[in-house]
């Protein structure tokens, strides 16, 4: 009995590193095509599109107006786009300091329990205005790049439907946990969004800085089911068969979380959505697949909760074996110590080769360099918490930094 369970795990172990290897290889060559390949190009546009500017603002009367500043200096002619505020939930001056920063402010006439709820209601009830070719979606803490919409417009003349420009941290050098923020968002742009763009598939959507057409905006609304409207927009857009464009050039400057209890509350939101668009889509998504590959590409994003947790069951599995077979509490502490060491250097490295690529100082973010493996170890429990989570409310995150854009750009 002793022996068939040790072939038991064997084969599982066998047939799950196997399936890990697989997956692995799949994100590591579209990450090699992407430093052997020159980045997307988008030409300059022959023409001015007009742009609706969305910023969903709860209470966010200390930063919003540093967002509004930067967005009237942009590179991009005054009359071709439009800011437009939706104060939601509301107990503070966020519709007054909007108002006179000289944006215009739309009230949501209901309380909201997700972004995407407030975005849904801003597209259907600007679906009637003519003079809009496109829709920008900030949140209230960001700062953006005087180029942004000169960028976006590129991308749009090239033929997309949709975007994802770069974000990166408005405050990275609060500490060590901001700093990790910043490693996380290089590995998106670096390893995910650019790889994609280099090869003719579908970006993801992150949060802010996004675009879409006021076109498809129209035809599809924003009607979402999860707290993570920006991967089920990402989902919906690979089932359509519309282009999400990567713009590395068109950069947001976003307020990361400082607080660790802040930081896990964000993080169980995220992790929750990306399960709930894994139940809702993943079978949608891979009838699709022959359709479009991009389906297949977000499945394989949606699934990677499923595979970190199923890479620790292995694990577990494996230590069974070796304690059997090592015969030793001492080597197999060894031969852990060994891993976790080679693995830790490994992501060190990829961290500070990320970093420098993304056009960052690796010292300026050294400590979320070296405690980036820990950012990324805390997941696995709250996958597993989420996993079985029956809800889970979406919460406001307080913001506070009040940097401007030149402050950003010094």
């Amino acid at each position: 009995m002793h022996t068939q369970l040790l072939d038991i795990l064997n084969v599982f172990c066998s047939a799950v590193s196997f399936l890990l290897l697989l997956y692995s290889l799949y994100f590591i060559i579209f990450a090699f095509l992407a430093f052997i390949r020159k980045d997307k190009s988008y030409p300059e546009a022959s023409e001015n599109r007009k742009f609706c500017i969305l910023i969903a603002a709860r209470n966010e009367e200390t930063v919003i107006g540093n967002l509004i500043e930067s967005l009237k200096k942009q590179d991009y002619p005054s009359d071709c786009y439009e800011i437009v505020v939706l104060p939601n939930n509301c107990t503070d001056n966020t519709e007054s300091v909007a108002k006179e920063c000289g944006a215009r402010v739309l009230n949501i006439p209901f309380s909201p329990k997700t972004k995407g709820q407030v975005i849904d209601y801003a597209f259907r009830k600007l679906k009637g205005e003519k003079d809009i070719d496109a829709y920008v979606v900030f949140d209230a803490d960001n700062v953006v790049d005087p180029s942004f919409l000169r960028c976006v417009n590129n991308s749009l003349a090239s033929g997309f439907d949709a975007g994802q420009g770069k974000r990166v941290g408005k405050n990275s050098s609060d500490n060590w946990l901001t700093q990790c923020y910043e490693v996380f968002f290089v590995y998106q742009n670096i390893l995910f969004n650019r790889p994609r763009a280099v090869s003719g598939l579908n970006a993801s959507v992150n949060g802010t800085g996004w675009f879409v057409k006021k076109s498809v905006a129209d035809r599809e609304g924003f009607s979402m089911y999860t707290l993570t409207e920006d991967l089920e927009f990402t989902a919906k857009c690979a089932i359509k068969k519309y282009r999400i464009a990567y713009v590395p050039e068109a950069v947001t400057y976003d307020e990361f979380p400082s607080s660790f209890r802040v930081s896990m509350r964000q993080r169980i939101r995220w992790t929750y959505g990306q399960i709930c668009c894994l139940r809702r889509y993943g079978s949608k998504l891979l009838k699709n697949v022959s359709k479009a590959f991009t389906s297949f590409d977000v499945f394989m994003l949606f699934i990677s909760p499923l595979v970190q947790v199923l890479s620790v069951i292995s694990g577990l599995a494996s230590i069974i074996l070796n304690y059997s077979t090592i015969g030793g509490l001492t080597n197999l502490a060894k031969m852990g110590v060994f891993s976790a060491l080679i693995s830790y250097l490994a992501m060190f490295a990829a961290s500070a080769f990320g970093v420098y690529r993304n056009q960052m100082r690796v010292r300026s973010n050294i400590k979320g360099i070296i405690l980036f493996p820990v950012f990324t170890v805390i997941i696995f429990p709250l996958i597993i918490y989420c996993m079985f989570m029956k809800d889970c409310t979406w919460k406001p995150i307080a913001h506070n930094r009040v940097i401007s854009i030149a402050e950003k750009r010094a």
